[in-house]
């Protein structure tokens, strides 16, 4: 396990906005269109090594890959994230419900934000 003395150790999780060649990789290899499996594991690993690159320029001590070896046709998908969450929270009712989706809401904008500084 990672620790310091000096600062708060910050790490996240989940997906990360993808950039444009690697989407359209995921789209063609999805289309059965990619024909050189090299090319396109090439072309992930550069995309994992930049978004890495970039966390650790904006200070988050444990970088991750952003998924993107999870194949998506777009830069941002929220909708499978937030339905897997709301749908756990059938069995909370009245203020702790209530609390629960504020926090879940709270969580969805700060993660915003920090993808907007990676977007930068």
């Amino acid at each position: 396990m990672r620790t310091s003395s000096d600062r708060i150790m910050t790490s996240h999780v989940g997906s990360l906005p993808r950039p444009d060649d690697l989407i359209a990789a995921n789209r063609a290899r999805e289309a059965g269109e990619v024909t050189d499996e090299q090319d396109f594991q090439e072309t992930l690993r550069t995309a994992v090594a930049e978004v890495v690159r970039r966390q650790q320029e904006l200070g988050i001590a444990i970088p991750n890959d952003g998924e993107f070896g999870k194949s998506m046709g777009q830069r941002v998908n929220y909708g499978a994230w937030l339905s897997y969450s709301f749908h756990r929270l059938g069995g909370l009712t009245g203020r702790l419900l209530a609390a629960t989706r504020e926090l879940v809401e709270t969580v969805v904008l700060v993660t915003l934000g920090v993808l907007a500084q990676l977007r930068t």
